[in-house]
């Protein structure tokens, strides 16, 4: 690790003889940095055996990308952190550094403050505008981001405290108020802040905003490019500055093997009203529409079938964000004039954004649309309206949610299930029309016989569940497609879940336990041929992540390659078929190798068990009775 150098008793000397300048000279860019390093600089971490030190590792690239003083000014506030992997920075205090020649000389410190409380922001932009005056400023908001809902960063010293975006807004007005400052470039090294919702507060302080749609990973941006860039060219406005930080983000995301699922987006903040506007036509008219069932169900799909981030799902957790374009794209067929204006607005603003080879069509702003996350709903909400984001938009939101509550209280969806016969080799699910229309998808759910030696009297081992089945639209049928085969690593079946599913790519996930900890396998089955029509569909595997943390409520923005000489489990759920009880285990042991993969294996057991798992409009998870099967 590169020692750094804090000066102590020599910056006093350095004040006096002018090598640290307060506001003497202008310099072109103030760059401040908003560190708070919480459990991303401080937890230990079981699988590298260390502390996490991820704030560290951005200021080693910092350090290592402004060696020259120029025409940059690099301030650090550092703070919400009860450790960290370095030794120039004290938890104790809330300390400020300049950095000078590549060094982080500290040149304030106060007592710990709340980087969560709003005038612990609006005092360090203010404070660095007076002492580092320049032609263009940037912010930088260093942690965890959870979006609309959760907000931005968490203060383990404070009791989690997090900048709620009411506060985030408050603090930049105060700030504003004070210096009379609009930021050329605000950005979010965090996770899940490219929110219109996000931009619409941000536009009022600064030219553009950069953030990610998606999780970040622990290593966040390249500071190193950035700053070099920056020093060589400090003219550049913020719309140059964003694109150098996104093209170094997915460099760096490829250096580290987490490019798979990124995203990271420039915008354009002086177009964020006419997305707001766009979206307020899009929805006024849906409003109108909603009490007709048909035209419910086909929005519901829409804003079900969207990209979304965060995980998003049964096992990791719901955040509820969605990508506008992919949300407003399956609208075009209903409300066509509407919903190309949305999505035209959106590209006018996003002028560019990094991608990873699993999130290849996202328009590089999402939005907060209450669906999944039912149990939170109202809490969620309370928090939702405190942003004050569009008030057409959040009277719309009620009345969807009241149109979701009609249509759940129409009572359940009646079904058929019919045995393999002389007719079909298959199981078949049939409806009537009417509830035939209020499914938006239907999946397999298998249970087979154990496959590893567990825990006595648990008979039954539940394997997930998958896009395992054929429509017949014409006679409002499903049938399952279940050909004994299942997902293998090596050795062994994982159980997996399927979570999104577009036309040429399905995303899974599948709970292990990996060198000791749970965790989860992400991987993608993507579709594919040659030019010749040669079937080359595979499955990748592009990472392992933990589950959302309990105490914080913030996903995991570590991303974990499988490595060579590790040790994973698969988890499975088993159940006793005589007590109903169930419990998780993990499974047999899998060494993992350089040629460690995933394939389509036949499961060697001759006695099943199946259910259909039906999903409605209203997000309830239907599931039909069992039926048992030999092969």
């Amino acid at each position: 690790m590169k020692k750094f150098r804090i000066l102590g008793v020599m910056i006093l000397l350095a004040l006096l003889i002018g090598s640290v300048s307060f506001g003497e000279d202008t310099s072109t860019y103030t760059v401040m940095i908003y560190m708070n390093g919480s459990d991303l600089e401080s937890s230990y971490d079981i699988l590298t055996r260390s502390f996490s030190g991820s704030a560290t590792a951005d200021m080693i690239e910092m350090s290592s990308g402004h060696t020259q003083q120029g025409a940059v000014n690099v301030i650090v506030q550092t703070g919400g952190t009860a450790n960290w992997a370095n030794d120039y920075v004290d938890p104790s205090l809330t300390q400020r550094f300049e950095l000078i020649d590549g060094v982080f000389t500290e040149v304030d410190a106060l007592p710990a403050q709340n980087i969560g409380y709003k005038k612990t922001l609006t005092d360090f932009i203010v404070w660095t505008h007076k002492n580092y005056p320049a032609d263009k400023y940037a912010l930088v908001m260093w942690n965890h981001g959870g979006g609309p809902v959760g907000g931005y960063g968490l203060d383990e010293l404070s009791n989690y405290d997090s900048l709620m975006l009411e506060e985030l807004d408050s603090a930049l007005a105060t700030a504003k108020d004070r210096t009379g400052m609009t930021f050329e470039l605000i950005g979010f090294d965090a996770c899940l802040m490219a929110s219109i919702e996000v931009a619409d507060i941000i536009k009022d302080y600064a030219k553009y905003l950069v953030a990610s749609e998606e999780i970040e990973p622990s290593h966040g941006w390249d500071y190193d490019v950035i700053l070099k860039t920056l020093n060589a060219s400090p003219s550049m406005d913020g719309a140059s500055l964003g694109k150098t930080i996104a093209a170094s983000y997915l460099l760096h995301a490829k250096e580290n093997g987490t490019d798979s699922d990124i995203t990271l987006s420039v915008i354009d903040l002086s177009k964020i009203e006419n997305v707001v506007l766009a979206l307020e036509n899009l929805i006024a008219e849906a409003d109108t529409a909603l009490a007709d069932n048909l035209f419910f169900y086909e929005f519901a799909r829409s804003a079900l079938a969207a990209k979304s981030f965060g995980g998003n799902t049964e096992v990791q957790g719901y955040t509820d964000l969605i990508d506008i374009n992919s949300f407003a794209y399956g609208l075009t067929a209903y409300q066509d004039e509407n919903a190309t204006a949305l999505i035209q607005a959106v590209e006018n603003a996003v002028i560019t954004k990094a991608d990873g080879k699993f999130t290849f069509d996202t328009s590089g702003l999402s939005i907060y649309f209450p669906y999944r996350d039912r149990a939170y709903y109202a809490e969620n909400m309370a928090t939702y309206a405190r942003t004050g984001f569009s008030p057409v938009y959040q009277d719309f939101l009620k009345r969807f949610k009241e149109t979701l509550d009609y249509h759940e209280a129409m009572g359940p969806i009646e079904y058929e299930i019919y045995e393999p016969n002389e007719n079909s080799d298959y199981f078949e699910l049939t409806l009537s029309q009417d509830d035939f229309e209020k499914i938006y998808y239907v999946y397999i759910d298998i249970y087979t016989t154990p496959l590893f030696e567990g825990e006595p009297g648990y008979d039954i081992q539940y394997l997930g569940y998958d896009f395992l089945v054929t429509c017949d639209e014409e006679n409002h049928a499903y049938f399952e497609d279940f050909r004994y085969l299942w997902t293998y690593l090596d050795s062994e079946p994982l159980m997996t879940f399927i979570t999104q599913d577009y036309d040429d790519l399905a995303i899974y996930e599948s709970p292990v336990v990996y060198n000791g900890e749970e965790m989860n396998l992400l991987f993608a089955w993507v579709v594919e041929e040659t030019p010749e029509g040669i079937d080359t569909s595979h499955y990748e595997i592009y990472g392992l992540r933990r589950m959302i943390n309990p105490q914080t409520g913030m996903p995991d923005k570590n991303l974990y390659q499988l490595e060579a000489g590790a040790v994973i489990q698969p988890i499975y759920l088993m159940q006793n078929s005589q007590t109903g009880e169930s419990i998780y285990q993990a499974g047999n042991e899998i060494l993992v190798t350089d040629s460690t993969e995933l394939f389509f294996n036949e499961l060697p057991s001759d006695e099943f068990l199946l259910n259909f798992r039906m999903t409605d409009f209203a997000f309830n998870h239907l599931l039909t009775d069992f039926t048992y099967f030999t092969r």
